[in-house]
């Protein structure tokens, strides 16, 4: 992994690829007084034959940043005028523009404290964290609390929960503070004002008390502490044990486009029968072991019958061509979630060691004879300007003998027999 990044940063480090395209910034940033109010700015990639530019206008406080790909044939480039950039054309604003034909070389102007730097490995989804920074300090806050289950002490866990809940509230201004630009900037909402309220609000859940117990019958807070606390006596566990029973395979199988149809039924199905084995976990060891197995199981389904290309390809007309940038950004927070998931402990267990628990295996649905859905086609997610990859394709497992496999290929995985996870 670390070899693939280096060569990664050695191609992306500013010299153009072989067919002669460089990264650029595109999109636009909007700022007010040097506050980033708008972001819709991310690198890209340029077709072959063209060149960075930016744009830059000023009117009083108000800033509005372009970045976008000219062909390099322009020797003079100019200010667009007109259209949505008219509040920020008239006669009383002023603008600037560059071209440049290196890597990034059309940084944008950003606040004080913040990077211009498009992250490899890494996605900035808050003003001061990274997707792998929130995931790290939100499972740090968790940690004693999901390191106590299952509690026979509801005390313990009460005061457990509400020390996670308390540096959950510490941790919220450390990551939601400030104007440094996000991947979340793209929503068009005022996104600095969002976390302000958030951060307002969340005094109001710094204790479980808060949460649970002005609920109009306190025994109901007492049961969800209950349950939460994972606790044998909870009438909630007790009641979605006994509810929950394990359904027709066959009924579970849903055509969908994004994993093959007889997954979904297989996951749900071994969730199920492993249910028990958490609410009756008299220990955290035994508890880990169960979860363990869980995520492992769904993690490898995911990737092995699941595909990244046809998440980004439906979200595609949902962003439309000005939300496009993002594409590449959340294809890259699904490697990033998947990585996380492999290597970092999981609710409190160690995912690591020889202790590692052995793999569930997923029962068939709908028979050993179900036809397997077509294998997704991969297209590009950095825009139209992009070049398509070649067509992906499954590889078939070809009994309930099969090996479990070990491709990490984000398509669909087709077969007829069970899957070892």
């Amino acid at each position: 992994m670390k070899l693939i990044l280096f060569f990664a940063l050695v191609f992306l480090s500013g010299f153009k690829s072989s067919n002669g395209q460089v990264v650029c910034y595109k999109g636009i940033r909007k700022m007010y007084d040097k506050l980033v109010q708008q972001d819709r700015y991310m690198g890209g990639v340029c077709p072959p034959g063209q060149m960075c530019q930016s744009i830059v206008y000023q009117n009083g406080k108000d800033t509005l940043e372009m970045g976008k790909c000219i062909s390099s044939s322009v020797s003079n480039p100019v200010c667009p005028k007109g259209g949505p950039l008219l509040i920020f054309s008239g006669q009383n604003s002023k603008c600037s523009t560059t071209a440049c034909n290196s890597f990034l070389c059309n940084s944008p102007m950003l606040p004080s404290g913040c990077s211009a730097k498009v992250l490899l490995d890494d996605v900035q989804v808050l003003p001061k964290c990274t997707l792998r920074e929130s995931y790290t300090k939100g499972m740090a806050c968790l940690d004693t609390y999901f390191k106590g289950l299952p509690y026979s002490d509801t005390t313990l866990c009460k005061a457990n929960i509400n020390n996670a809940l308390s540096c959950g509230f510490k941790l919220l201004p450390t990551c939601l503070t400030g104007y440094c630009p996000t991947v979340l900037d793209a929503i068009p909402f005022n996104m600095p004002s969002v976390y302000k309220t958030v951060i307002q609000q969340a005094v109001n859940f710094d204790k479980i008390d808060k949460l649970f117990f002005s609920l109009p019958s306190p025994n109901v807070g007492n049961e969800i502490l209950k349950a939460i606390c994972l606790q044998s006596d909870s009438i909630y566990l007790q009641n979605v044990t006994e509810a929950l029973g394990i359904p027709d395979n066959a009924l579970l199988t849903f055509p969908n486009p994004v994993c093959d149809s007889k997954v979904i039924g297989e996951v749900f199905t071994a969730a199920l029968e492993e249910l028990p084995k958490i609410l009756n976990a008299k220990s955290n060891s035994e508890l880990c072991t169960t979860l363990i197995k869980l995520k492992n199981m769904a993690l490898n389904a995911w990737k092995t019958r699941c595909s990244k290309t046809a998440v980004i390809e439906l979200l595609r007309p949902l962003l439309g061509p000005l939300h496009s940038p993002l594409l590449p950004e959340i294809e890259k927070a699904f490697k990033i979630v998947e990585d996380l998931l492999e290597t970092s402990d999981f609710l409190g267990c160690t995912v690591s060691g020889s202790t590692t628990p052995s793999a569930i295996t997923l029962t068939p649905v709908g028979g050993s004879g179900s036809p397997a859905p077509t294998a997704a086609t991969s297209t590009p997610v950095g825009g139209s300007d992009s070049p398509a990859p070649t067509a992906a394709t499954s590889t078939p497992v070809t009994g309930s003998g099969s090996p479990a496999p070990t491709t990490t290929a984000s398509t669909p995985v087709e077969g007829s027999g069970s899957l070892a996870l």
